[in-house]
């Protein structure tokens, strides 16, 4: 929500790391953020 403003767009995210599990973050660990 803290990219674009809107928490359903989590889909984007997930898209852009394929093979990230959403549910197993880790702190520090590196995502890409795709333009809206």
């Amino acid at each position: 929500q803290a990219a674009y403003g809107d928490g359903s767009l989590w889909t984007k995210i997930k898209q852009a790391n394929p093979g990230v599990d959403p549910n197993d973050l880790k702190v520090g660990q590196v995502i890409k953020i795709p333009p809206k």
